[in-house]
């Protein structure tokens, strides 16, 4: 029987062996482009780019490179001055790109074009986004109807952001009708946008409907005390797994569960 000690020495070999891979992080210094050509992503499988004034032009020439890269899953372009045009060139990499699986374009002005198209490659069958934050980006009601519709046609989105980008009554409700069929959807964020009651209505009317929604947050969207009423009803007949935990101004403790609302003591 050998020693303890190379006992000890074998399992942790095992360990370090079977652990996965950290990822390979990198910065806008690490994938320059040599005299203004395509970036060069190497060996990345996250791109850190916040905050790096790359432009429609930066992000048209980054889209290239993601076209056929296979290896990078997450790419943070957080604040970079892109607007329709880059939005759009992403959009296009992403149509045929299942790797990448998160991208933050957060603070920039996308509007509703650049919002359209990453929609329509959300609805791609080859696309495998499941996380897209678009706080602050312009999207507006045209751009949330467009969200809308992909949610309804093949999405396989996890995890939508969509901070403060006044969508009013028309892209709320759009939304909300489209995730009574969606059953990918796990996290929708609509703070700081204008739904109203309208919008709180729909939200309500999608509760029995939606199994997979789990996090909603309607936090400042204008509702009244009848909007939030809406919203209070809808969860005691929500159907979601394991339950819906709800942000929204005017509840107690600025959230509540449909786990609550049925007069359970504790959530699942």
């Amino acid at each position: 029987m050998p020693p303890a000690s190379h006992t000890r020495r074998a399992l942790a070999l095992l360990a370090l062996l079977a652990a996965p891979a950290a990822c390979r992080r990198c910065s806008l210094k690490e994938i320059q482009p040599v005299e203004g050509g395509e970036f060069n992503l190497g060996s990345c499988e996250e791109l850190r780019l916040l905050n790096a004034k790359l432009g429609d032009a930066g992000a048209k020439r980054l889209a290239a490179a993601l076209t056929t890269n296979r290896r990078v899953k997450f790419v943070d372009l957080w604040s970079n001055g892109i607007g329709p045009e880059g939005a759009t060139a992403l959009a296009r990499a992403l149509e045929g790109n299942k790797i990448l699986e998160k991208l933050w374009l957060n603070e920039n002005k996308v509007g509703a074009a650049g919002a359209t198209a990453l929609a329509a490659a959300l609805g791609k069958k080859e696309c495998g986004l499941q996380t897209l934050w678009l706080s602050d980006a312009e999207v507006g009601d045209v751009g949330a109807t467009a969200i809308a519709t992909a949610l309804n046609s093949g999405s396989r989105l996890r995890v939508l952001d969509l901070w403060n980008n006044g969508i009013g009554p028309d892209g709320a409700a759009a939304l909300a009708r489209a995730l009574q069929g969606n059953h990918m959807l796990l996290t929708l964020e609509m703070r700081g946008n204008r739904a109203g009651d309208e919008g709180a209505r729909a939200f309500a009317a999608m509760m029995p409907n939606s199994q997979a929604l789990s996090t909603l947050d309607l936090m400042d969207n204008g509702m009244t005390k009848a909007g939030t009423q809406a919203l209070l009803d809808g969860l005691k007949v929500s159907r979601a797994n394991p339950y819906l935990l709800l942000y929204a101004s005017g509840l107690p403790h600025e959230q509540w569960t449909s786990w609550q609302a049925k007069g359970k003591a504790d959530a699942p």
